[in-house]
C-alpha cells in the first residue's frame, strides 16, 4: 500500500479541484508533507482521511470558518456545529419550499388562462367572498393572486381596484361582497393592456352575453398573470354577474 499520495491522486479519488486543496492548505485545514526531492504537495493515510472528513462536512454546507476548528472541539461541540448547520438548512428549505409552492401558484395560473381561453363562459361561481378598496400595504402581506378588479356595468364599466379580502380585512372598507346573490356568474378571461387600461377585451364578453339574451350587471375578477400577446395584456380571471339564464350558454 501506498504511503504518500500526490495532490493529483487525491483530486481524482474525492473529486475535489486541485485549487480547493491547496485552499484548504493555505487556511490550515490540512498540514501535508513536502516531497524533499521536487517539493510538491504529498498527502499521507492520516492527510487523507482528515481530507476525506472536510470534502463530506463541506457537503453538509458546513463553512469554512468553523472546519477551522472541527478538529480541535469536543464531541458536544462538534454536535452544536451540526445542529446550527441543520437549523440553517431547515429555514433554506423551508424558503425553497415557498418558492416551489409560488412557481406552481403561477404555472396553474397559466394553465388556467388556457383552460378559459379555450371554453369561455362556464357557469360557476367566484372563488372569493369579499373585496376591499386596494392600499399599496396589501403589496406587503399578500400574495399578487389576491389583487382584484369590480366593474359596475350600469354605471361606467370602468375598473376599480381592490384586493380580495381575508378574515383579518372584515372591518375594512368592503367594496364588494358575494352575499345570497340570485343572479348567475359566468367567467372567463380579461386581457387587459398594462399600458393602456381602456384596451381589454371586455365588450367581446359582453356582446356574447347580449347576444345569448342576458345582461351582465357586475363583474368581479382576480389577476392570474401579465404576459405578451402582441400587447402587454394581465390577465384576470373574471365572474360576470348576469340576470336570470333563459338558455343554456356551454
Amino acid at each position: 500500500m501506498k504511503e504518500k499520495y500526490n495532490i493529483g491522486e487525491v483530486s481524482e479519488i474525492f473529486k475535489v479541484p486541485k485549487s480547493t486543496l491547496r485552499y484548504w492548505d493555505a487556511e490550515s485545514l490540512i498540514q501535508m508533507d513536502r516531497n524533499q526531492v521536487n517539493d510538491y504537495r504529498e498527502y499521507s493515510i492520516k492527510q487523507i482521511l482528515e481530507i476525506s472528513d472536510i470534502a463530506f462536512y463541506r457537503s453538509l454546507n458546513i463553512p469554512i470558518s468553523k472546519l477551522r476548528k472541527i478538529f480541535e472541539v469536543t464531541l458536544d461541540e462538534f454536535d452544536d456545529i451540526l445542529c446550527d448547520t441543520q437549523n440553517d438548512l431547515d429555514t433554506q428549505i423551508a424558503k425553497l419550499e415557498e418558492i416551489k409552492q409560488g412557481i406552481r401558484m403561477r404555472r396553474n395560473n397559466i394553465k388556467e388562462v388556457s383552460l378559459l381561453q379555450a371554453a369561455p363562459y362556464s357557469k360557476c361561481k367566484p372563488d372569493f367572498q369579499r373585496m376591499v378598496e386596494f392600499e399599496m400595504s396589501h403589496f406587503h402581506k399578500k400574495n399578487p393572486n389576491d389583487f382584484a378588479i369590480l366593474m359596475n356595468i350600469n354605471e361606467n364599466s370602468e375598473i376599480q381596484f381592490g384586493s380580495i379580502a381575508s378574515e383579518e380585512d372584515k372591518n375594512t372598507d368592503i367594496i364588494w361582497e358575494f352575499g345570497e346573490s340570485k343572479n348567475n356568474f359566468i367567467a372567463c378571461i380579461l386581457k387587459v393592456s398594462v399600458d393602456n387600461p381602456e384596451e381589454n377585451n371586455l365588450k367581446e364578453h359582453l356582446n356574447y352575453i347580449n347576444s345569448k339574451g342576458y345582461r351582465a350587471e357586475k363583474i368581479v375578477g382576480r389577476y392570474l398573470v401579465t404576459a405578451t400577446e402582441e400587447l402587454r395584456y394581465d390577465y384576470y380571471k373574471i365572474w360576470m354577474e348576469v340576470l336570470k339564464f333563459r338558455l343554456n350558454i356551454s
